[in-house]
């Protein structure tokens, strides 16, 4: 039998149904059954951070599954209804995990905003997301010289996250705030699977002049 938390991520992940995934046993057992490369994009203004846009592109296999689905045309690009269908069956219901992202402004904890700005294409076959992430930094919590940090990482091991080969990290509107990115491979606790690698995405500016 799935368990609980693994019904909710094949749920969230838009996973395929549960007969083919009992016609599978050794898949089911195999982690991680999603790989997904993404773009991690640091959105700034005259007044500092404002938030992430991510996108996320999901592997093949897992794209026909998601195709085969929740699209409803089995060919060509997707249409509105399509993404529309995809946004509030698949997208909304990763919010119970915080869409598997953690954000920190100077080592705290940074309440995430509702994701706006959500599309869904396909790319050579594969299904690609794109939303943007808002953060509201209380002006308490700036300083001179500030540092956010971003890693988006699921415990279970059962969507797996890795940057894109190219460009994957990028500052946009904070030229003037000095704003740049880097990123690192840092180490994680899974849950059952021990010490995952994951990507974290580092960001420093310096706070808007009084």
């Amino acid at each position: 039998m799935i368990g609980l938390r693994t019904k909710h991520l094949l749920r969230a992940a838009c996973a395929v149904s549960a007969g083919l995934l009992a016609s599978r046993p050794a898949v089911v057992q195999a982690h991680p059954h999603v790989f997904i490369k993404q773009h991690v994009v640091a959105l700034f203004d005259r007044s500092g951070l404002t938030g992430f846009r991510l996108t996320w592109r999901f592997d093949p296999m897992y794209s026909s599954m998601m195709r085969h689905d929740y699209v409803a045309s089995k060919a060509g690009p997707l249409t509105p209804k399509d993404v529309k269908k995809l946004h509030d069956e698949c997208f909304v219901d990763l919010q119970d995990e915080h869409y598997f992202t953690t954000v920190t402004l100077n080592s705290a904890p940074l309440p995430l905003g509702v994701p706006t700005d959500f599309s869904a294409t396909l790319v050579d076959g594969d299904m690609v997301y794109s939303f943007v992430i808002p953060l509201k930094p209380a002006p308490k919590e700036l300083r001179p010289e500030n540092k956010v940090e971003i890693t988006v990482f699921d415990p279970s091991y059962y969507v797996y996250y890795e940057l894109a080969a190219n460009a994957p990290v990028a500052a946009v509107g904070g030229s003037a705030l000095g704003a740049s990115c880097s990123s690192k491979v840092v180490w994680r606790d899974s849950v059952g699977w021990g010490r995952i690698h994951s990507d974290l995405v580092s960001c420093t500016y310096r706070g808007p002049a009084p």
